[in-house]
Formats: C-alpha cells, sequence, structure tokens
C-alpha cells in the first residue's frame, strides 16, 4: 500500500479531498493544454494567492524544459557528440507551471522564464529552481553546454514566478559559470534542508559518481568551490559510471541520494540508485534501488514540509502522444523499509507499477 499524503495549505480551516494522481492521463492546464513534464523539477511553495485553479495557500511550482512541438527525436542522435540546435540539445525554452494540488487537471498555463534572448547561446538541459525565502526571489540554476560542446557550465538566475494568473516575470542571469567543487559537471538537482536552517544543496554528477555541496546563504553559489569541507567525498557509482538525473532528499531524519544509470533519452528507462547517509555531506552507503519495472528516467524525488511522504517522477522517454516535450511520466510514491543490521535507517522499496494512486489534499 501507498502512504497517503498530505498536502496542507498555510492556514485556516481545512477540509479533506481526495484526488488521483494518474500515470495513465496527462495533466492539462485549465484552457485543456498538455503539461508537459518531461524533463522536469517541482517546488512546493507556502505563498498566498491562486495557484492553479482555485483559492489556495499551498501551491506547487513545475519547472521544465521545452524543446519545441516538432522536435522527435531521430535514430541518427547521438549522445556522445550531439550536434547543437538538433531536437533536444538546444537552448529550449524554461516554462514553468502551476498547481494547488497536483491534480491532473487545472494546472495553470504555462509561462516563459528566463528567455533565450538573454542567456549564452548553447545547449540546456534540467532546470532547477528554488525558493529563498529571506529575500523573496526565486534562484534558477540550469546546465548548458557551448554550441561547440565543450565543456558543461552551470548558470544560475534570479527572478519571479507567478502566483495566480499567467504573467510576465523578470528575470535576470547572476553567472553563466556557477563555480563548483569540481569542473565540467553532469546532472545536477538542487535541495533545501526542511530543518530550520534552510540550508540549500547541490548534488552533481561527475566522472564516476556523485557529489554534493552546500550552497551559499543566497542559494547563488556553491560554498563546497572554495571550501571543501563544504562537500561530500565522492559517491561512487556502480561500475565507475557517470549517472544520469540526481535528487537528494531527507526521510525520517535520515538523508539520501538517487541517481540512474547513463541515459540519454534512453527507451528503456533506467534503474535509480539510492544512497542513504545521517547528514546531508555524508558520509554515504548503498541503501539498494528502486528498480526498472516502470522504464523511466528519474527526474526528481519530491518531499515538502506539508506532504507525509516521498514521490518519484521520471520521464518515460519514446513513449509518448507526440515529440520529445510530449513525453508521459510516471509517478510513484516510495515506500520504505528496515534495513539490515549495517543499515538501521529506513530503505526505499523498488517502485511498481499502479495505473494511479490516491493523494488526500487538504483545502481551506
Amino acid at each position: 500500500m501507498f502512504p497517503w499524503l498530505l498536502l496542507c495549505a498555510l492556514s485556516g480551516v481545512y477540509s479533506s479531498e481526495r484526488i488521483l494522481i494518474s500515470n495513465q492521463e496527462p495533466r492539462v492546464t485549465r484552457d485543456h493544454a498538455r503539461v508537459r513534464m518531461s524533463g522536469s523539477s517541482l517546488l512546493g511553495l507556502r505563498v498566498p494567492g491562486k495557484c492553479g485553479w482555485g483559492d489556495a495557500n499551498a501551491c506547487y511550482a513545475l519547472v521544465t524544459l521545452e524543446h519545441g512541438n516538432n522536435c522527435t527525436l531521430s535514430s541518427s542522435y547521438s549522445c556522445e557528440d550531439p550536434l547543437y540546435g538538433t531536437c533536444g540539445f538546444s537552448e529550449g525554452r524554461i516554462m514553468v507551471y502551476m498547481s494547488s494540488d497536483l491534480s491532473t487537471s487545472y494546472w495553470n498555463d504555462a509561462v516563459e522564464i528566463l528567455p533565450a534572448s538573454i542567456r549564452p547561446k548553447g545547449i540546456y538541459s534540467r532546470p532547477k529552481i528554488l525558493y529563498h525565502e529571506p529575500a523573496r526571489v526565486f534562484v534558477l540554476w540550469v546546465r548548458w553546454t557551448p554550441p561547440d560542446g565543450v565543456g558543461s557550465h552551470v548558470l544560475v538566475a534570479q527572478g519571479s514566478l507567478p502566483v495566480g494568473d499567467p504573467s510576465p516575470a523578470d528575470w535576470k542571469v547572476l553567472t553563466e559559470k556557477a563555480p563548483l567543487g569540481f569542473d565540467k559537471p553532469g546532472d545536477f538537482s538542487l535541495w533545501i534542508d526542511i530543518s530550520p536552517s534552510r540550508l540549500g544543496y547541490i548534488v552533481y554528477a561527475r566522472e564516476g559518481g556523485l557529489v554534493v555541496e552546500r550552497l551559499d546563504v543566497g542559494y547563488q553559489a556553491s560554498a563546497g568551490a572554495s571550501t571543501p569541507a563544504e562537500r561530500s567525498q565522492l559517491i561512487e557509482f556502480p561500475g565507475g559510471a557517470t549517472p544520469s538525473s540526481p535528487a537528494m532528499f531527507s526521510y525520517k531524519g535520515n538523508y539520501y541520494v538517487a541517481a540512474g544509470g547513463p541515459c540519454c533519452y534512453c527507451k528503456e528507462g533506467t534503474d535509480t540508485h539510492v544512497w542513504i547517509a545521517s547528514a546531508p555531506l555524508g558520509p554515504y552507503s548503498p541503501a539498494g534501488t528502486l528498480g526498472t519495472l516502470h522504464h523511466s528516467q528519474l527526474d526528481f524525488i519530491f518531499t515538502h514540509d506539508d506532504v507525509d511522504g516521498v514521490v518519484y517522477s521520471g520521464s518515460r522517454w519514446g513513449v509518448g502522444w507526440g515529440g520529445l516535450d510530449e513525453t508521459p511520466v510516471f509517478w510513484g510514491a516510495i515506500d520504505f523499509y528496515r534495513g539490515s543490521l549495517e543499515i538501521a535507517a529506513p530503505v526505499p522499496r523498488p517502485l511498481v507499477w499502479h495505473d494511479g494512486f490516491d493523494l488526500v489534499v487538504s483545502t481551506p
């Protein structure tokens, strides 16, 4: 049985509503357009105003990179030497959708942030976003590779998101090449510890494994770039491969890092390996895998102050209704069990395919 997840609004009188998270039907906006979710990340917010559909103080922002309506991968594309400007290897458009309850229907229409005209030309992938509460601003991190394909960097930008009806948002680039402890980072993810410290972290792939680094107080740079004590030792990936699409989360006082094997729009999906630690910077120990029954590549693992549970989401490349942007995703609640004597903390069970599962949502 999957746990029910309780999504709570900020304040007021609550009633409960059961919604279905479907793995068979696409999520749609209130104008009945499909929410393009492949390669996305999800942020839980607690801000006043309309979110998605109706009035709520619990908001969820989905940030994704759109490649274009006619973008369809051909048999000639190569991830080893991607050709700038071809499908899946371009600037793309960084888009945000808002929802109040994560249900299938009634997401806000997409709004573009940080348009290509104000960022360097290159191949962009997997944007991630954090909310900096003291400054009340959003901080975007996104990986990019120059058109010649040499090297990779992480761009950091700052701006605002639309809460309520879609509207233009002002964004600016803070740095085109955020300093990290190691050059040429691979896929990465951002995470905020929900403890009172609200410390931010980045986990990114490099040859042979993963590194976790603490962010500075503004979430605008890596503290681990200049201070080795602010970054973890290399989390070794099986076989010495460079992993893809990492994620970081906490559960019952423990810290977890997850990542898939090498996968470039792979139709077969990839197994997601998981590591566990008692502190964000480790040391980390292997804690099993999430399996491949769902045939997806990890996009994000979502937790939130008001969510009683952990949710996985991954893209099912090559299974969709149309082009690359129409790739469907698999969502599943991660179940945990008590580990061995060596790992007494909860470890995740492999995911099991379900056509859908319930969430119990509290609404004001």
